[in-house]
């Protein structure tokens, strides 16, 4: 069963608890904008607990990296 996603859209990353950002990120798919995944470079975090959330980032020498002034959205608009 997919989390509540009305806690998360709107705000930006670095507005969330360290804790609420690893939960994030160790059940997270970058990818790019035909849903593929990517290795390398800028990218979409989709973030697989939540149904329709998302975030800009980018995976730099394999770690996932997302701006604190990236703002978390519905993927529905």
């Amino acid at each position: 069963m997919k989390k509540d996603s009305s806690i998360l859209v709107g705000k930006k990353w670095g507005e969330l608890s360290t804790e609420l950002k690893e939960d994030l990120l160790s059940n997270c798919n970058p990818v790019d904008n035909m849903c593929e995944t990517v290795k390398e470079g800028d990218c979409i975090i989709d973030f697989l607990e939540y149904e329709y959330v998302s975030v800009l980032g980018a995976v730099k020498d394999g770690e996932v990296v997302i701006d604190d002034e990236a703002i978390i959205y519905d993927t529905r608009g």
